[in-house]
């Protein structure tokens, strides 16, 4: 497996996790994962891009 199917798996489980819960992943969560599994950003850099976001755009 390589790396970035490593990384593809890793979303697709917690995008799969997240809709046990009854739960859906917001589009800019999608598009930041993107750059996560092309090897952009690490996975601790996506998890503060999409708190920041949340954090800034659901006070609106």
């Amino acid at each position: 497996m390589t790396e970035q199917e490593k990384r593809r798996y890793i979303i697709e489980t917690a995008i799969g996790l997240q809709a046990v819960d009854g739960l859906h992943v917001s589009d800019f969560f999608l598009q930041q994962s993107e750059r996560y599994i092309s090897g952009e950003i690490t996975l601790k850099e996506l998890g503060e891009i999409v708190r920041k976001y949340h954090e800034n755009n659901d006070k609106k």
